[in-house]
């Protein structure tokens, strides 16, 4: 008899996951998601980055029916997922888990889609896959401790999020409880990616959730064969917890287990950057709208923030003062307050050459001001809050505070505010007309029967 471990009390939870148990909220919702990464997806494709992991696939010439987002490409679904999560999670806003600060959709969905496309599962199949990812990769994420998993190096996107992947196709295969408890064992020994990126704006980031999604596809076959992973990858003496978190919490991965299901507590980022610079924006376009603010009247920006911020968005203050990259400028407080200034909007579109060397957003930079407000650390990262003082040149003192930034999931946008976004992003690859189907579709994606029929709407009919 084998005991049961807190990989395996996972693993069960899962894979017990039924469509039919699911409340309206969670179907809602998991279609909310997902209509969101079929925006991100075929906005990623404008980016160079994206376009060279489309070069491997045609180069590595695998054959197979695996739809990659907004172009005529078919090849293996690992690959599929490779290129969709890549392209997603590039533009820096699909969505996040605030409490570890992790992108759990692009990964999710890139690999469900496409095992589901490869398997003609039905769409009932998808959301138990998707829900299943989501419940794994996040209690991974609250186990491991984001702070002491950050600050070992290690980004949780890629590595819970490769967790995430496996359980979702292996809910979708349908593999019972011991090849989906060896599944994960198998993952541990690809769960990986590092902060590295953070030194010289390199693109790896952009890939972590295309490298989960691959491996969780990966590790799900090769249990599904039969073969074997370490029973209690998670919690063990050599696992995953105690290898990348100084202070690892195991019990939080089947706390609750009968409550709450965790894709209720992902919510979306409605500007192209770092978390933790989401409600300085928003605080300082706020002020912008109420006040008619233009540049030339803005004196000083005073941001206040709480200390968790800081490694990521504001120090070393001299690199976060002269981004030279998009991804550089992307974990930029400065840059992205004075871009909201200048620009009304935080999009991918501010952090392209020429917004990076423009000099009215360089000129407002050296306005800004950021210190680290202990009052604001007890609400991290139940909330994440920023308070903006603005001086302008006639004397006035505007402030704003912002605990909740516009897309969280205690300040969601509507269906039909996600409709638009949707429409915004996708509009270079899909048409007005499939614009519609494909959000008829996603609304009622569980009466689907086959997962190849809608997949087929999300290619290009023309080129590349």
């Amino acid at each position: 008899m084998i005991n049961a471990s807190y990989t395996r009390k996972l693993a069960e939870h899962c894979t017990s996951i039924r469509f039919e148990d699911l409340s309206s909220e969670v179907i809602r919702y998991t279609t909310y998601l997902m209509l969101d990464f079929l925006g991100l997806a075929p906005k990623g494709l404008s980016l160079e980055s994206t376009r060279q992991i489309h070069s491997l696939i045609r180069k590595m010439g695998g054959k197979g029916n695996g739809t990659v987002i907004g172009t005529r490409l078919r090849t293996l679904p690992q690959y599929a997922a490779l290129a969709n999560a890549t392209a997603s999670h590039s533009l820096s806003l699909d969505d996040i888990y605030p409490p570890a600060s992790i992108h759990p959709g692009s990964t999710i969905f890139a690999a469900s889609l496409a095992v589901a496309e490869w398997v003609s599962a039905d769409g009932k199949r998808l959301i138990e896959g998707v829900v299943a990812g989501y419940e794994t990769t996040l209690r991974i994420a609250d186990a491991v401790g984001s702070k002491e998993h950050y600050a070992l190096g290690w980004h949780p996107t890629a590595t819970c999020g490769t967790f995430g992947a496996t359980v979702a196709v292996s809910r979708i295969l349908g593999l019972d409880t011991d090849k989906t408890t060896s599944a994960l064992g198998i993952a541990g020994s690809m769960a990986s990616g590092s902060m590295e990126f953070l030194e010289d704006g390199s693109w790896t980031k952009r890939i972590h959730p295309g490298l989960a999604a691959q491996r969780g596809i990966q590790a799900a076959l090769l249990a599904n064969e039969g073969f074997k992973g370490p029973r209690a990858i998670l919690e063990g003496k050599w696992g995953f917890l105690r290898g990348t978190s100084g202070n690892p919490e195991p019990f939080r991965l089947v706390e609750g287990l009968e409550g709450r299901l965790r894709i209720l507590d992902s919510g979306i980022k409605l500007h192209a950057c770092c978390r933790y610079n989401q409600s300085p924006i928003d605080a300082v376009l706020k002020l912008k709208k109420e006040h008619d603010l233009r540049p030339d009247r803005i004196e000083r920006i005073h941001v206040e923030i709480f200390g968790a911020a800081f490694p990521l968005v504001v120090d070393p203050w001299e690199e976060k003062m002269d981004p030279k990259t998009d991804v550089q400028a992307q974990f930029s407080l400065p840059y992205t307050v004075a871009a909201a200034v200048v620009r009304g909007r935080v999009s991918f579109e501010e952090f392209l050459p020429e917004s990076l060397s423009d000099p009215s957003i360089r000129e407002v930079m050296a306005r800004v001001e950021v210190i680290h407000d202990p009052e604001l650390d007890p609400a991290f990262p139940r909330s994440w809050p920023a308070r903006v003082k603005i001086r302008t040149t006639d004397g006035k003192h505007l402030e704003s505070k912002i605990d909740f930034p516009r897309g969280d999931v205690n300040n969601p946008l509507s269906w039909d505010e996600l409709v638009i976004r949707f429409k915004e992003h996708s509009k270079e690859v899909f048409d007005p007309t499939l614009q519609e189907r494909i959000v008829e579709s996603v609304q009622r994606i569980h009466t689907a029967k086959d997962m190849k029929k809608f997949t087929g709407l999300l290619r290009a009919k023309g080129g590349d």
